[in-house]
């Protein structure tokens, strides 16, 4: 996440990046495919909102693939975020399972999605089925959500965006980048991106009375 730190912290957001569970210095022994990783990002909110230089009415958030994913998740439960950027979040667990199948194994989703499912559901107690930002999205309204998707996405398809912003109510946007594989949006078109970026967040934080301060990336 250091390139999106960097042109944030470049526009003047302070911008607060954590590793989510399971990775780099986090504790936790799964990936839990979005039941867990929204209560992260909720904690990480909950933290900047204890510190006096952040503005905890100007707080927004930037995730890619599960960290898309985690965001919508987290902001349809938590109206403290109040901008929400989903770079190739999937709409729901198993849809994503059975692609990643498809694409990484170069085995069939069944029959071996489901028993993945199931695996998921023996190893950390979760019912991954129940996974759906599809579901959620909707709750984000009317705080502003951009949706970015790189159409050559093999990984998470991008008819998983496009359910979620079917789902989502406005104010609301997609960009759908002609070129790219997977959360390769940012190194495809870094210049068009950043300035899409920046200006969604320029736009949706100033509408609230103080200063932006920080997107929280993960």
């Amino acid at each position: 996440m250091l390139p999106f730190a960097a042109f944030l912290h470049g526009a003047g957001y302070s911008v607060l990046t954590y590793d989510m569970r399971s990775r780099g210095r986090s504790g936790g022994d799964a990936v839990t495919l979005g039941a867990l990783e929204p209560l992260d990002l909720i904690s990480a909110v909950d933290y900047l909102t204890t510190r006096a230089d952040v503005d905890g009415g100007k707080i927004g958030a930037l995730g890619l693939s599960l960290g898309g994913s985690t965001a919508l998740l987290a902001a349809a439960n938590d109206t403290r975020i109040k901008a929400i950027v989903d770079d190739s979040g999937f709409s729901d667990a198993p849809a994503v399972i059975e692609s990643s199948f498809e694409h990484f194994i170069g085995l069939p989703a069944f029959p071996f999605a489901p028993i993945t499912l199931a695996i998921v559901g023996w190893r950390t107690g979760i019912d991954a089925t129940r996974i759906r930002p599809v579901d959620v999205v909707v709750r984000i309204a009317p705080r502003p959500l951009l949706i970015i998707h790189c159409m050559g996405d093999r990984v998470v398809p991008p008819v998983n965006s496009e359910r979620n912003f079917q789902a989502a109510g406005e104010p609301k946007s997609i960009w759908r980048i002609p070129t790219g594989g997977h959360i390769a949006g940012h190194t495809v078109a870094r210049q068009e991106y950043e300035r899409r970026v920046i200006g969604f967040f320029d736009q949706s934080l100033a509408t609230y009375p103080t200063p932006p301060t920080p997107p929280v990336l993960n």
